[in-house]
């Protein structure tokens, strides 16, 4: 590691009034503070994305100890979210197409807390059974399509949210083994 490292500071100040710092190894003055705004604001579907894997999935609450058994959680966390995906994305591509024939001010998605349970209690059939992949597929569709989710651009309420709830949570639960 080098003794220092150099890096640009940036100060946004958002809707809220709230301050948010970026560090950045990007200097070139060309790029503007507005830039990095919208930098910020295209990689929020990846923050998101973490957001789901440490805590709809509890990446973080390992259900082993050793290097091998938190490598092992991380890779099939890592691997369900993919399936997730693969089985999610053609719902998707019909909610959005739904929504721009109805003219729905809203665009829906597939909600994740159901196509996650869904995958997770057919997974195992998924890899082992007999049953054609097809029939499997149309069958997660069919649930992903029962209760999609809005998609509300644009949302800047604060959320309520326990800390010490959220705290016990972490402290008692065991992620599920299969």
């Amino acid at each position: 590691m080098p003794e220092s490292i150099k890096v640009r500071v940036l100060k946004l100040e958002l809707k809220t009034g709230e301050d948010e710092v970026l560090i950045t190894n990007i200097f070139d003055e060309e790029f503007k503070i507005e830039d990095f705004r919208e930098i910020y604001r295209l990689r929020w579907g990846e923050e998101e994305f973490y957001k789901v894997i440490k805590e709809r999935l509890s990446m973080e609450n390992f259900s082993g100890l050793s290097v091998e058994g938190v490598r092992q959680d991380f890779e099939s966390t890592m691997f369900i979210t993919n399936i997730e995906s693969i089985f999610s994305e053609e719902v998707d591509e019909e909610l959005e197409r739904k929504c721009e024939r109805k003219g729905n001010k809203n665009k829906q998605k597939v909600n994740k807390n159901i196509s996650f349970n869904a995958i997770k209690n057919q997974v195992i059939e998924i890899f082992l059974s007999d049953t054609p992949i097809e029939e499997l597929s149309e069958r997660l569709e069919a649930i992903f399509r029962q209760s999609p989710t809005s998609i509300r651009e644009g949302r800047s309420h604060a959320r309520k949210r326990s800390a010490s709830k959220s705290a016990r949570y972490r402290k008692y639960s065991r992620k599920a083994c299969f």
